[in-house]
C-alpha cells in the first residue's frame, strides 16, 4: 500500500504531462517517455519504468534470474573470502621469510611464498570471473525487469480493466516486477484504500469537467468554469477553494493552452492542468499580487488573514 501511495502522489502531481502520454501509449518507448515527464520529484520506484534498455522476459524467467543472482552473490562471497585468506597468508609468509636468518628455513618459507602466491593469483582470477558473471546477470535482470514493468503497465492501461486514474495506475505499478499489474492492482484494492483520488487529481477532474475538448467560444467556457467553481454544492470543497484562490493561474493556463495547436482528442484537460501546475509552481515576480487581486470569493468569504502578506508591520 505504501508503494501505491507514493506512486499515486508522484503521478497526481504530474498527471497533466504524464497522464495524457500514458493514455495514448502504444509502445514501451511511449511508456518510458511518459514517466520521464515527472518533474520536481525524485522517486526511485519509477526507475524501471524509465530504464531505456529492455530485454524480453517473462515472470518465470525473472524468477530464475533472481535465483541465479543470489547463487552468484554467494559464490562471490566465498571467492572473496578465499582471496583474502590467500593474500593474508602470502603477506605473512613474505614477512617471515624476510626476517628469517636460517638458510634452510628461509628456503622452505620461499617455497611457501611461491605456493601462496599461486593460490592468491588463482583466487584473484576466480573472483574476477564471478564478478563478471554477477555483472552480466545483474544487467540481464535489470533489462528483463524493465521490459516486464513497462509491458505490464502498457497492457494494463490498454486493457481498460480499471478506470484510468493515478491511483489505479499506481496500484498496478506498486507490485511490479514481482507481481503482474493486474494482481498488484487487485491486492491494493483488497486492502480497501480510503483515498483513491488525491487533491491534485481532484483539481484535474474539476478542469476536465469543464474542458473536455477545445471550446468554440472561449469566453463563454471560461465563464462556465467560474460558475462551476461558485456552485453552492461544491464551493467549500478544498480543491475548488484552491482553484478559486488561484483563478489567475487557471485562467492563464486555459487561455494559453487553447491558443496552442490542438492535440489528440481528450488531451485538453491534461494540457491545461499541466500548464496550471507549471505556472502555479514556478511563479514570476508579481504573480502573487495579481493572483490575490483576481481570486474568486464567494459571498461572506474573507481573504486568509493568516497569510504573511496581510500582517501589519
Amino acid at each position: 500500500m505504501r508503494a501505491a501511495q507514493e506512486l499515486q502522489f508522484v503521478l497526481e502531481q504530474n498527471w497533466g504531462s504524464v497522464g495524457v502520454r500514458l493514455r495514448d501509449s502504444k509502445t514501451l518507448s511511449d511508456i518510458r517517455n511518459a514517466f520521464c515527464q515527472v518533474q520536481y520529484i525524485q522517486c526511485s520506484r519509477l526507475d524501471l519504468f524509465k530504464f531505456p534498455e529492455t530485454r524480453r522476459a517473462t515472470g518465470k524467467e525473472l524468477r530464475k534470474l533472481r535465483k541465479d543472482l543470489q547463487v552468484t552473490r554467494n559464490r562471490l562471497y566465498q571467492a572473496s573470502v578465499s582471496r583474502r585468506y590467500a593474500q593474508d597468508w602470502l603477506q605473512k609468509a613474505r614477512r617471515d621469510c624476510a626476517n628469517e636468518n636460517d638458510e634452510t628455513r628461509k628456503h622452505d618459507l620461499e617455497f611457501a611464498c611461491s605456493e601462496w602466491l599461486l593460490k592468491s593469483n588463482q583466487a584473484d582470477k576466480d573472483t574476477a570471473e564471478v564478478e563478471s558473471d554477477l555483472t552480466k546477470i545483474t544487467g540481464q535482470l535489470t533489462e528483463g525487469e524493465a521490459y516486464f514493468a513497462q509491458s505490464e503497465v502498457l497492457d494494463f492501461i490498454r486493457s481498460g480493466r480499471r478506470e484510468f486514474t493515478p491511483f489505479n495506475v499506481a496500484s498496478a505499478m506498486a507490485g511490479i516486477p514481482y507481481l503482474s499489474a493486474r494482481v498488484s492492482c487487485e491486492r491494493v484494492w483488497a486492502m480497501k484504500p480510503r483515498f483513491t483520488k488525491g487533491h491534485a487529481y481532484l483539481l484535474f477532474a474539476a478542469i476536465r469537467a469543464n474542458f473536455t475538448e477545445w471550446p468554440r467560444d472561449l469566453a463563454r467556457s471560461i465563464e462556465h468554469m467560474r460558475t462551476y467553481l461558485l456552485a453552492a454544492n461544491r464551493n467549500r470543497l478544498p480543491h475548488i477553494k484552491e482553484l478559486r484562490k488561484n483563478w489567475y493561474f487557471l485562467e492563464l493556463a486555459i487561455r494559453s493552452t487553447t491558443r496552442e495547436q490542438r492535440g489528440p482528442r481528450g488531451s485538453l484537460p491534461y494540457r491545461v492542468f499541466a500548464e496550471y501546475m507549471g505556472r502555479f509552481t514556478c511563479q514570476q515576480s508579481g504573480d502573487s499580487i495579481l493572483a490575490e487581486k483576481q481570486r474568486i470569493l464567494i459571498e461572506d468569504e474573507l481573504p486568509n488573514f493568516e497569510d504573511p502578506s496581510y500582517r501589519s508591520n
